[in-house]
C-alpha cells in the first residue's frame, strides 16, 4: 500500500466546485469523519491523516482499507481536494461566500474610523439627552 491513495488527476481542482458547509449533514458517517479529520487539522498529509484516525476511539476508527476508499470517494465528489508538496496531502474543498469574502473588503482609513466614532458619540450624546 502506497502513502498516497488518491492520484492528483482524480480530484476537481475548481474552487468554484466547492461544497458548502450545510452539505456535511448529507456524508455517510465514515465519509463524515475523515472530512471531520482533514477540517481539525487543515491541510494534512496522508501520514498525518492516518495518525489522526487511528488516535479515534475503537469505535470510531477506520481501518486502512476504509481510509484510503473514503478518500478516494471523498476526491471524486469534491469534497477534499489532493494538495501536492513536500509531502501529499489534503485539504478541504469549501466553496466560498459570494459578496462575503473578507479580503474583499477594504480597511477603513483611519478618517473613516474616526468619522465613525463622532457618529456614535453623537448619538449617545443625543440619547442622554
Amino acid at each position: 500500500m502506497t502513502d498516497t491513495p488518491v492520484s492528483s488527476q482524480d480530484q476537481p481542482n475548481d474552487q468554484e466546485s466547492g461544497l458548502s458547509v450545510l452539505d456535511l449533514a448529507d456524508l455517510p458517517p465514515t465519509l463524515l469523519k475523515v472530512v471531520r479529520l482533514v477540517l481539525r487539522q487543515g491541510p494534512i498529509s496522508y501520514a498525518e491523516l492516518r495518525q489522526a484516525a487511528a488516535a479515534l476511539p475503537d469505535a470510531e476508527r477506520p481501518g486502512q482499507a476504509e481510509l484510503d476508499a473514503s478518500l478516494m470517494i471523498l476526491c471524486a465528489q469534491g469534497w477534499l481536494v489532493r494538495v501536492d508538496g513536500r509531502e501529499p496531502g489534503y485539504k478541504v474543498n469549501l466553496r466560498r461566500r459570494a459578496g462575503g469574502a473578507l479580503a474583499e473588503r477594504q480597511p477603513r482609513s483611519r478618517a473613516a474610523r474616526a468619522l465613525s466614532q463622532k457618529i456614535w458619540t453623537a448619538l449617545d450624546t443625543e440619547s442622554d439627552s
